[in-house]
């Protein structure tokens, strides 16, 4: 009887341990990034910036942003469907500004392609998703002067939670 009795209970321990760890599992990235977020938070640097040897560093946070950056916070949304749109308004609340796209998550690292206005112009970003906080770090073109040398870093806050967030 004892000899049944302890290997019964090392099954019950492993299975009550495995799952333990099932529940710990976190949504993926592509599961947390579905719906809508805003800007907090945005630096910018700027190695060349206006093609010239100097370093400019552009930084705003979420009690400066209007007054530096004359807008709203952006608002990106990402659906269910890998699609996206980032509505830009200005300070009267008016849109004046939304480019939409394609999404797709590989990893740790978000591709994002816009199809409007402008179709084909793309940005990769590694991501990381804590709850209601994201954070996009990458090099881009951000001061259009044809160099992708900028070093890009952002946070944002998520606004509306998407209750099915199920991605295929």
């Amino acid at each position: 009887m004892k000899t049944t009795y302890v290997p019964v209970m090392l099954l019950a321990s492993a299975l009550v341990s495995c799952m333990e760890k099932k529940e710990e599992i976190k949504p993926s990235l592509s599961q947390q990034i579905i719906g809508e977020w805003q800007n907090t938070y945005l630096k910018v640097e700027m190695p060349t910036s206006n093609n010239s040897m100097s370093l400019e560093i552009l930084e705003v946070t979420q009690q400066n942003w209007e007054k530096k950056m004359k807008i709203q916070p952006i608002r990106t949304v990402f659906n269910k469907n890998r699609t996206y749109h980032s509505e830009h308004r200005n300070l009267k609340g008016t849109l004046i500004y939304n480019p939409a796209g394609i999404w797709s998550i590989k990893g740790d690292t978000i591709t994002m392609m816009d199809t409007y206005p402008i179709q084909g112009k793309c940005f990769k970003y590694k991501i990381a998703i804590d709850g209601d906080c994201v954070e996009f770090w990458g090099k881009e073109d951000f001061d259009a002067d044809g160099a992708k040398d900028d070093f890009y870093y952002g946070k944002q806050k998520k606004l509306v939670e998407v209750i099915d967030a199920t991605i295929k």
